[in-house]
């Protein structure tokens, strides 16, 4: 099953309507989780048999948490156990949290990849990881490929989105780190790549021990909270968290996702009645069933079953939405998956 992801954010005025357009399109690309049920699933929480940490949805956001302050670092992690992934030679696998608060500066979110054969107790795989203060590339407890302390970013502790790629290259995975800006159209505020090879890498932090890279193991997608207590003063930490995203591409002689095109109102179309519909046509070789198509607007959901119009062939589908109001901003996501199977 492949599926093919469409972005778009949307600017009213009075009664008429702006549109802008972005295409993300991979074999994989999709919000694991949006947070919107304000329910906790899908989700295995670990704090080290303690009892202490916490997982709570409310508001459409996650809040990972601790009931109570442990006067020494700590930490409590989410793994997505629902589906696993693989860094592959040739293959990019790019994880991304929105991190939209923190409680206190020395409340760290973190986003990255653990291989299923390793405990999340050690935080053995790749994770990007992020204070006010620091950006940080770690492998494991204590060993970073780097800590930076310094750039344009520091002005932006909150609403942005922390994000990793790893692309297997042979024995080696190339990783990058970005943080984006929510709040400017996710403008790149800081953005580093660094190479995990079968040797012993240089660390800025720590030593790199076992050395050699996480290629074809498989792994999960991990959210997690670190509280950074080094002398027993602060009070219990959290962290707010939405739109857990994955996405894999690059994978060759693959079932490819759906393609999704003739978008309609095009981009940058300014001063549109609120009339207009949203059309799209979606191709694919496998076939795309109607309720596999969605578009949200605003969070709303909408599917064959309450209002998206879905006609024409498996391998050819004409999508339509009305129904847009005046005086209303619209972000909205189209989505379509195919029928394949496998990866």
């Amino acid at each position: 099953m492949k599926t093919t992801c469409f972005l778009t954010r949307w600017m009213s005025a009075s009664a008429v309507v702006a549109f802008f357009v972005t295409l993300i399109q991979s074999p994989l690309a999709k919000v694991l989780d949006d947070f919107n049920d304000n329910k906790v699933t899908g989700w295995e929480k670990f704090d080290f048999g303690s009892g202490n940490g916490f997982l709570k949805e409310k508001d459409g956001q996650l809040t990972i948490g601790m009931h109570q302050a442990t006067k020494q670092p700590f930490f409590v992690a989410a793994t997505y156990g629902s589906q696993t992934f693989t860094i592959e030679d040739g293959v990019t696998l790019e994880f991304q949290i929105d991190l939209i608060g923190a409680n206190q500066a020395e409340a760290y979110a973190a986003v990255g990849f653990i291989p299923t054969e390793t405990s999340v107790s050690q935080l053995s795989g790749y994770s990007a990881v992020k204070d006010s203060g620091d950006v940080i590339l770690a492998k494991g407890l204590n060993k970073f490929f780097y800590d930076i302390t310094e750039g344009e970013w520091i002005e932006k502790p909150e609403n942005i989105t922390l994000s990793i790629s790893m692309t297997g290259e042979g024995e080696s995975v190339v990783m990058t780190v970005k943080v984006l800006d929510i709040e400017n159209n996710n403008a790149v505020l800081f953005e580093q790549t660094s190479i995990d090879t079968p040797d012993t890498d240089d660390f800025q932090t720590g030593t790199d021990s076992p050395a050699g890279s996480f290629i074809n193991k498989p792994g999960n997608f991990v959210v997690l909270l670190y509280h950074n207590d080094t002398n027993g003063s602060l009070p219990a930490s959290n962290v707010i968290l939405d739109n857990a995203y994955a996405s894999v591409s690059g994978a060759k002689g693959k079932n490819q996702p759906p393609n999704i095109t003739s978008v309609m109102p095009g981009a940058s179309s300014l001063f549109l009645p609120v009339s207009t519909e949203i059309t799209f046509v979606v191709n694919d070789d496998q076939g795309v069933e109607p309720n596999d198509v969605s578009v949200t607007l605003n969070g709303s959901k909408y599917t064959v079953a309450n209002g998206l119009k879905v006609v024409g062939t498996s391998t050819a589908r004409q999508v339509s939405l009305e129904g847009l109001e005046a005086g209303v901003n619209y972000h909205a996501v189209i989505v379509a998956t195919d029928a394949g199977r496998g990866d």
